[in-house]
């Protein structure tokens, strides 16, 4: 019973794999479809925030898409928290 067992593993691993190669190797269509001019806008919080120290994403961008021209723009940032009146000095709000 031990060798169908390993048999069968086997068989499992080397499909898996095989699905695996395919799926990396092969190109698929970009969920949204970029065209020339196109205005990409980063709109979110901290996590997006970072990315303005590295441009990693925007090198990626301009690398698979090299004839688009593109516009990126990183409207991400952390936001200020709400102070109440007394603590900017006005006495009265």
């Amino acid at each position: 019973m031990q060798p169908l067992v390993m048999k069968i593993f086997t068989r499992l691993v080397v499909i898996s794999l095989g699905f695996l190669l395919a799926r990396c190797t092969s190109h698929p269509e970009p969920l949204v479809p970029i065209q020339k001019d196109d205005r990409i806008a980063l709109v979110g919080g901290n996590l997006g925030s970072r990315m303005k120290d590295y441009g990693h994403f925007e090198t990626e961008l301009q690398l698979r898409f090299p004839d688009s021209t593109l516009i990126i723009r990183n409207l991400t940032g952390v936001s200020t928290p709400l102070r109440s009146c007394n603590s900017v000095g006005f006495s009265d709000c």
